[in-house]
């Protein structure tokens, strides 16, 4: 009876203070949904299936469209904003102020390591100037431009046209990525890869399925507080932690393969070879028509490209910690719209989506479309 008694005086108390902790946290706070003891859990679960959108129905009720999010027990706490001058005080402003912070890391770094995207002061500072001269340069530009039309003549391109003769529909979602991740490690590697299914090479194959493993579990891990069960499960290496390190051990494999490839071909030829978002949801920075895709708001009336404050639209980030990847990712992308959409015509499969009736998407860190989005092809004529 005695312990009972303990128990339920240990419960008053932690309430007690979890409540107080709240209370001093900030008076402007806006928390919807809180619960004393278990925060917003409660509803984390309940919206899994819509997050993004959830969480953007929040930042539009917000006042000041700020919202602080609590884990069960006090365990994690959030501050998210869509308000661009908070962001740009945290990005650009006060950027040395603010770092990744120890919960983004301990989900993160078996996966990253102290790499450029997870490491904070003088270190990151360091990795930044050397990515920032490498993806400046022109040699790096050429190769990119290279790899790509590579990539769109041997690999997209054949595959698709196979896919429209044979009348067989295509998971265009799917396509894509595999083609973006072939892309990106030919870049990175100097390693021509594919992992289309059809000709996909079994060591691409796997590499990529453990790439995409790793990527999902230690994004979720950002999401949710660290616990005594995942400390466990990483200490017995089972479950998720066993999943998350046999991909990283695959990637590791495969990169230091390349490295010693490269160290031998050098060696034996004495030289080296010579040939990398919320706010765009609220009403008051877009307009009442903010959800509609309308590809003519980011021109003016003479046709030009308007150019947005990155605070306001980060989709690359903005500030110091700005993607120095974006120009290669925008050369990307508009290569391959244009040479999909001039050579063939495109018909979803799935019903059309609308306001009224969205498409479901998988909380990963792509925000993939659940189910894929599949098309058929049609040469143009």
């Amino acid at each position: 009876m005695e312990i009972t008694h303990i128990a339920v005086l240990f419960f008053l108390f932690t309430t007690v203070l979890l409540y107080a902790r709240r209370r001093r946290a900030s008076p402007s706070a806006y928390c919807p949904h809180p619960h004393t003891v278990l925060g917003n859990t409660v509803e984390f679960i309940r919206n899994r299936g819509r997050f993004f959108d959830w969480y953007t129905d929040m930042l539009r009720a917000a006042p000041s469209n700020t919202i602080e999010a609590w884990g069960p027990f006090g365990a994690s706490h959030a501050v998210t904003t869509a308000d661009p001058a908070a962001v740009d005080h945290l990005l650009r402003a006060k950027f040395a102020n603010y770092n990744r912070g120890a919960q983004f890391r301990a989900a993160q770094s078996d996966l990253i390591g102290d790499g450029i995207f997870g490491a904070d002061g003088r270190l990151w500072s360091l990795q930044r100037k050397l990515a920032s001269y490498a993806f400046s340069s022109r040699s790096l530009r050429r190769f990119t431009q290279d790899v790509l039309a590579v990539h769109l003549g041997r690999r997209l391109l054949p595959f698709l046209e196979a896919a429209a003769l044979s009348g067989e529909a295509v998971d265009l979602q799917e396509t894509l990525r595999r083609f973006a991740f072939d892309n990106i490690c030919h870049v990175a590697f100097g390693v021509e890869s594919s992992t289309f299914l059809e000709w996909g090479d079994p060591q691409h194959q796997a590499l990529f399925k453990a790439f995409d493993t790793a990527v999902e579990i230690s994004f979720m891990r950002t999401l949710t507080p660290s616990t005594p069960v995942r400390k466990l499960t990483k200490l017995l290496n089972v479950g998720k932690s066993r999943r998350l390190r046999e991909a990283i051990g695959v990637i590791d494999n495969h990169a230091m393969s390349v490295i010693e490839a490269k160290e031998a071909t050098q060696r034996n030829n004495n030289q080296a070879e010579g040939d990398p978002d919320l706010l765009s949801r609220m009403e008051k920075l877009w307009s009442e028509n903010f959800l509609e895709f309308l590809p003519e708001r980011w021109l003016s009336d003479d046709g030009e490209f308007v150019a947005v404050d990155a605070a306001q639209y980060p989709v690359f980030h903005a500030g110091p910690r700005a993607c120095p990847g974006k120009e290669m990712a925008y050369l990307q992308m508009k290569t391959v719209a244009a040479a999909v959409l001039r050579r063939f015509t495109l018909n979803v499969q799935a019903p059309t989506a609308s306001m009224e009736s969205p498409p479901a998407y998988e909380m990963t860190g792509g925000m993939k479309i659940l189910g894929g989005l599949h098309v058929q092809l049609k040469i143009r004529d």
